[in-house]
């Protein structure tokens, strides 16, 4: 995917977030130390949602 970057978007993205009309589907929250597992999950292609990263011990 091949993105531009525009002030104007992220603006108009910061709006929507800010009213709660923009949700972020989170699949999964692993440490850090968990970036490999992380990596075959996303090209597993059985993701639904974001995974995120969080350094060290973090986790909340």
């Amino acid at each position: 995917m091949h993105v531009n970057p525009s002030g104007r978007d992220l603006g108009e993205l910061a709006v929507l977030f800010e009213v709660g009309r923009l949700q972020v589907e989170i699949d999964q929250v692993l440490p850090m130390a968990d970036v490999v597992k992380a990596h075959h999950l996303s090209e597993s292609g059985r993701v639904r949602g974001k995974i995120v990263l969080v350094p060290w011990n973090s986790l909340v």
